[in-house]
C-alpha cells in the first residue's frame, strides 16, 4: 500500500519547493505515495491553544483521510500531533484504537534517512546552522553525521525555541520575535550560508522575524539540504 504524503500547512502555502523536493527524494528513494487531496491541518494550532474541541473534530476528519495508510510527514511537530496528541485526546473513546493505529504507522523524514545512499549524503556540502525542532530532536545527531563534508554550527542552547511554539507568535508576538531574533543573531555570527531547519514551522517564525528587522537571511528544511545537487 502506497504512503500517504502528510504536508504541513505551512509547507503547503509558503514553501512550495520544498514540497517538491519532498516528492523528488520519494521518488529517488522508489517509495511509492499519494497526496490525499482531502486532508487538511493535523489540528496542531488548535492542540496548542488548548481547544480542544475544535482539535478533536480535526483529529476524527484526519482519521478518516488517512484510514489504514502509513503516513510520512514532512514537518516534525505535525508528526508529534499524530504520534501523541491524537491518542491522548482519544483515549478511552470509540476512536481509540484507530488513533493508536495512525500514531504507529506516522512517520518523519528521519525514517527516510537510512535508506539514501551514502554516495548522495556524501555530495552535499557547506556550513549551515542548524535549528533542532524542541518536539523531536533527538535523531539529529545521527543526521549529521551522516553528511560528512558538511561543517555545522548549533545554537548556544542546541534544543532552544524559535517562537513559534505553543501559539506563542500569535499570543506573545513581541517575546517570539525575541526569539527568532536571538537565532538570527548567532547565525550571523556563524558565517553560515544558510540556516537549516527540521521544521517549517520553525523557519516560517524566523523568515518572519528576519524580513521584519530587515537582515537577510537564507532559510531551508533538510529535505532542501538533502536534495541539493539533485536534478
Amino acid at each position: 500500500m502506497p504512503s500517504a504524503l502528510q504536508i504541513s500547512c505551512i509547507t503547503k502555502h509558503y514553501y512550495p519547493e520544498t514540497l517538491d523536493n519532498f516528492k523528488k527524494l520519494c521518488s529517488i528513494l522508489n517509495l511509492t505515495y499519494t497526496e490525499p487531496s482531502e486532508a487538511t491541518c493535523c489540528g496542531l494550532p488548535y492542540f496548542d491553544k488548548g481547544e480542544l474541541k475544535a482539535a478533536k473534530n480535526i483529529a476524527e476528519y484526519n482519521l478518516q483521510v488517512f484510514g489504514q495508510n502509513d503516513i510520512i510527514c514532512n514537518n516534525s511537530k505535525c508528526l508529534n500531533c499524530y504520534q501523541i496528541q491524537y491518542p491522548k485526546i482519544f483515549n478511552n473513546t470509540v476512536s481509540h484504537n484507530n488513533a493508536t493505529h495512525l500514531a504507529k504507522n506516522s512517520k518523519g523524514i528521519n525514517t527516510l534517512l537510512p535508506q539514501i545512499s551514502a554516495k548522495h549524503l556524501e555530495s552535499i556540502s557547506g556550513h549551515y546552522f542548524l535549528v533542532k525542532d524542541c518536539c523531536r530532536a533527538e535523531w539529529i545527531n545521527s543526521f549529521i553525521q551522516k553528511i560528512p563534508n558538511c561543517t555545522w554550527t548549533l545554537p548556544a542552547l542546541n534544543n532552544t525555541c524559535c517562537g513559534a511554539g505553543t501559539s506563542m507568535a500569535a499570543e506573545n508576538p513581541e517575546i517570539a520575535r525575541e526569539l527568532s531574533k536571538t537565532l538570527i543573531s548567532e547565525f550571523e555570527k556563524s558565517g553560515a550560508i544558510a540556516m537549516v531547519f527540521e521544521d517549517d514551522i520553525c523557519r516560517k517564525q524566523v523568515d518572519i522575524s528576519a524580513n521584519a528587522t530587515g537582515i537577510p537571511v537564507k532559510t531551508m528544511n533538510i529535505i532542501d539540504l538533502l536534495m541539493l545537487n539533485q536534478q
